[in-house]
């Protein structure tokens, strides 16, 4: 008898493959359902052994799928982890490169146009070294959810390190980059007046690149996303070189150049150095 309840016990628990068809639905709660009604016609439940040895079966099958739910809880917190920056809760430079990526993908297929803002702050060390580095922790989340109010769902907003943000609007064009970048300094003026008289004054160099996949190549070659960051970029070194303190927008896509630049640069923000070339030169918005 022992011997054929242990065989019992092993049908219950592994069912052939035609048995599998029959006790295989979507839920737990539905797998043990089945699983009771099978041991029935089987005959596992007629002696207090046979029943035992289901509900610690059913048990055991409740317990694997706790642990499992609880592991898969935490992958997902140590994926968000690994793309978020832990001080403002912005994208990170690697969880805002594979959303970019993404959206770059996506606007290939669609046609849809849009525009990468990159944002460095000027003259931000005096704020850590005056007011100690809490200030200046501060005052990034303060910036951080500035730019994050302004940004609509669908854009994608990231704390690339430092004190370097970056923005992809999309769908939108250049004057609406415009608009932004001018807001975002003017924000960074508000957030800067409680720190009291800064010299120099906090601000940022902003670069604008526009990205428009209708503009292809001899071969149908659209911008890459190393062609992008690297306008971005030059564009925001261009700000830096003209003064500081305000935007400047990016020479348009140039398919035959991209390949020779992108042999002699690192892909990525904050890679091109002072290098490239931008156009469009704006100056302060803001005093």
């Amino acid at each position: 008898m022992p011997n054929q309840m242990a065989e019992t016990v092993a049908v219950a628990a592994a069912p052939s493959a035609s048995e599998t068809r029959t006790i295989a639905p979507a839920t737990l709660a539905e797998r043990c359902t089945a699983l009771r009604a099978l041991a029935r016609e089987s005959g596992l439940t007629r002696t207090p052994a046979g029943r035992r040895a289901l509900a610690d079966l059913v048990e055991a099958a409740r317990a694997a799928e706790v642990q499992l739910a609880e592991k898969d809880a935490r992958i997902r917190h140590l994926e968000s982890l690994s793309v978020t920056d832990e001080l403002t809760g912005l994208l990170n430079r690697r969880g805002f490169n594979r959303e970019l990526d993404r959206a770059l993908a996506r606007a290939r297929r669609t046609g849809e146009t849009g525009v990468l803002v990159l944002i460095d702050l000027d003259h931000f060390k005096p704020i850590n070294d005056t007011h100690g580095h809490e200030a200046g922790d501060r005052l990034l989340i303060a910036l951080a959810e500035r730019l994050e109010a302004a940004t609509r769902t669908y854009d994608r907003t990231a704390r690339l390190g430092g004190d370097e943000f970056a923005v992809w609007m999309e769908g939108a064009d250049e004057a609406a980059a415009c608009r932004r970048a001018d807001g975002f300094l003017a924000a960074i003026a508000e957030e800067a007046a409680a720190y009291g008289e800064l010299d120099p004054p906090l601000g940022a160099s902003i670069g604008i690149a526009p990205f428009d996949p209708s503009r292809r190549g001899p071969h149908g070659a659209v911008e890459s996303l190393d062609g992008l960051l690297a306008r971005s970029d030059a564009a925001m070194y261009a700000a830096k070189r003209a003064g500081k303190g305000r935007r400047a927008v990016a020479a348009p896509f140039d398919p035959g150049a991209e390949s020779e630049a992108e042999s002699g640069a690192n892909s990525g923000p904050g890679a091109a150095g002072d290098g490239g070339d931008a156009e469009r030169n704006q100056g302060p918005e803001t005093a």
